[in-house]
């Protein structure tokens, strides 16, 4: 009897160095800011006294660091922050993971990116985000398109995706 076994090294559940292994990625939807969770991300959240971390981000983020990855492709995407517009008033969602979008999981950051631009190419009239707790944050598609100029200068922002989504 014969058995072959392919080994190969098992993928951590999130990104732990920007400089060698990725560029920070986000996505800024209607004001809501999505990112990857990764080492530097966590690091930097947790070293920053001022910020409103919730005990449930923190258990989130270490069951999923504890884990390896079952698929690849994979990301564990977080609500980082909500940047002040007249559409999103009221939300205070902060740091929680993204489940689906419009009714479609999430599977990484590059998959929110074409999901929300695939909602506005076929005229969807909202996009409903919604996380692993059941929270959900619903936003008129019309109006993220017509802030996001607006959101870019109010907010100093470069874009509203990072580049290297744009370049994939």
């Amino acid at each position: 009897m014969e058995i072959v076994v392919t080994l190969y090294p098992l993928q951590p559940s999130f990104e732990r160095n920007y400089t060698t292994e990725f560029a920070p990625e986000w996505v800024v939807i209607g004001g809501l800011q999505f990112q990857p969770l990764s080492i530097p991300l966590l690091h930097a959240c947790f070293a920053n006294p001022k910020l409103p971390l919730t005990n449930a981000f923190a258990s989130r983020a270490e069951e999923v660091g504890c884990k390896f990855r079952k698929e690849l492709e994979k990301e564990h995407i977080f609500l980082f922050d909500i940047l002040a517009l007249d559409l999103n008033y009221g939300y205070k969602h902060t740091y929680k993971e993204l489940k689906s979008m419009n009714g479609t999981d999430v599977v990484n950051i590059n998959h929110l990116y074409e999901l929300w631009r695939d909602a506005v190419a076929k005229k969807e009239e909202f996009l409903t985000f919604k996380f692993i707790d059941d929270g959900r944050i619903v936003l008129e598609t019309q109006m993220v398109e017509d802030e996001k100029e607006q959101l870019m200068e109010d907010h100093r922002l470069p874009d509203v995706v990072s580049q290297g989504i744009l370049n994939v």
